[in-house]
């Protein structure tokens, strides 16, 4: 995972807020299905936050399909919750699993300078709730709700465009 305008982002669509200050970001969405004859890869969708000097925060799920190590067996996908931020290196680390059709809640927010994260899984009733300093010493500017194609190599962070 890769904040906007980030290395080793593929395709990338989001709704974005911009102001003076972001204090929450929350979205809800159904976990998409990998179609049987897709080719492998890894798609994300998730809700963050941005702030000035490379800050960056998410929660999201990652749809991937994994190709077996013996390469006998056929492809198989994996569903997985996730977190991650910049102090992190942007790389995804599992929450819990999820099933396509899954309904995800994600919130994230900012109180006296620690992030709150949740995620529930509305359908299995999973969650993750958890504090973390890392990422407050901003304030975050931008919030987004992003679904993003993820490449496999290492994001090079940039800023926002």
């Amino acid at each position: 995972m890769a904040p906007p305008g980030g290395g080793g982002v593929g395709e990338f669509a989001a709704y974005s807020w911009k102001g003076k200050a972001v204090s929450s970001v929350h979205a809800a969405w159904r976990v998409p299905e990998i179609e049987e004859r897709s080719p492998c890869g890894v798609a994300g969708t998730w809700v963050g936050a941005i702030g000035e000097g490379q800050t960056f925060i998410q929660v999201g799920t990652n749809e991937e399909c994994v190709k077996p190590s013996d390469g006998l067996l056929s492809l198989k996908a994996e569903y997985v919750v996730f977190w991650s931020d910049t102090s992190q290196g942007y790389h995804p680390h599992t929450l819990f699993h999820a099933r396509p059709g899954d309904l995800i809640e994600a919130t994230l927010d900012i109180r006296h300078r620690r992030w709150h994260l949740t995620i529930v899984d509305g359908t299995t009733a999973s969650r993750a709730s958890f504090t973390t300093t890392d990422e407050t010493h901003w304030p975050p500017y931008i919030a987004e709700w992003a679904q993003e194609d993820v490449q496999s190599e290492a994001p090079t962070p940039s800023t926002h465009a």
